[in-house]
């Protein structure tokens, strides 16, 4: 039981997702948005009570022109990134708060590479360093793991961070906070969902792909993301969804997409997704659908394959079908059937 007196520590680990906004401050001390996170980070913020902020203990790609890897310890994380994901907060020994201190102090010493590698050491591998080195380490079915090293992508370490161990019993300091996912980017939501694949095989994010903010289709390939999250219809099969749009849209030689909409199920029939091009309320108005279960079920890399081959070789413009162009023009509500 802990005197009102007694000096009290606490680490917290912060799983931010890709796509999470970041701020800075300028010399005045006005925020401002800065680019937001494209692959998530992890980093740690230490209490003792006491003290009005934490300290926050993170790692970050610091390159340099004559060092293009070098990392470096970075201790804004906490002011940085807004509302995390994911936050737990243990109540831990002076000990362990020395030794997460001595740890970011000098990683190299203790064994950690300040060469920045995006797939291989990278904030991740940082967090869990220091976590070890303090003995906050998760416990599996087998034990203690100890030298746990994490997953690449941030999220999936929420599963090794709820298995660490309670420091110290019933302690009202300990808390776990979850906030809400960001808005992401298609490629945000590409890293959230497929981050672990990319340790050391990045095909995903090939230059060529419509991921690739390089990309013609980059651009298109977003506003479609973004419709398809507002739907709120398809969860983590949003990117699946948005890459076979986007194929679709090339097939039927859009030069945009103004609108994506769900259609009503009509009886036994599956429902539709359509894309749109111009005011669906101007006759001149352009549209596609495909049914909403295939656009989810295709895979991204397939999708893109299409996209590729569509560049390659382009469609001849073909008629729409008539029944569809009924249904549409039928529908003048924000749902299509």
């Amino acid at each position: 039981m802990h005197k009102d007196d007694a000096e009290r520590y606490s680490v917290t680990i912060h799983l931010a997702a890709p796509g999470t906004p970041r701020y800075g401050r300028d010399a005045e001390g006005n925020r401002f948005l800065l680019e937001p996170s494209f692959a998530g980070h992890m980093f740690l913020s230490l209490r003792r009570s006491g003290e009005p902020l934490p300290e926050s203990i993170g790692f970050t790609h610091a390159g340099t022109k004559d060092e293009p890897n070098r990392g470096k310890v970075d201790d804004m994380d906490v002011s940085v990134y807004d509302k995390p994901r994911f936050e737990r907060t243990i109540e831990i020994s002076k000990a362990q708060y020395d030794r997460i201190l001595e740890f970011s102090a000098d990683p190299k010493k203790h064994g950690f590479d300040m060469e920045y590698d995006f797939f291989s050491n990278a904030c991740t591998d940082f967090a869990w360093g220091a976590l070890n080195h303090a003995g906050l380490r998760p416990v599996g079915l087998a034990g203690e793991i100890t030298n746990y090293e994490g997953a690449t992508k941030v999220l999936d370490n929420i599963r090794a961070v709820n298995a660490i161990p309670q420091q110290v019993k019933d302690s009202e300091l300990d808390r776990v906070q979850w906030n809400p996912m960001p808005k992401q980017t298609f490629r945000e939501w590409m890293f959230t969902e497929n981050g672990e694949q990319w340790r050391g095989n990045s095909s995903l994010a090939a230059s060529g792909t419509p991921a690739d903010p390089a990309h013609e289709d980059h651009a298109r390939l977003n506003q479609i993301h973004q419709q398809v999250a507002d739907l709120g219809a398809f969860g983590a099969r949003n990117g699946n969804v948005s890459a076979s749009l986007l194929a679709l849209s090339k097939e039927q030689q859009f030069s945009r997409v103004d609108e994506v909409v769900l259609g009503e199920p009509r009886g036994d029939t599956a429902p539709k997704l359509f894309i749109v091009q111009g005011d669906r309320n101007d006759p001149a108005h352009q549209r596609a659908s495909v049914p909403a279960e295939l656009a989810a079920q295709a895979p991204v890399e397939t999708s893109f394959e299409r996209v590729a081959q569509l560049q390659q070789n382009p469609p001849q413009r073909d008629v729409q079908h008539l029944q569809e162009e009924q249904q549409l023009q039928q529908s003048h509500g924000p749902r299509m059937a």
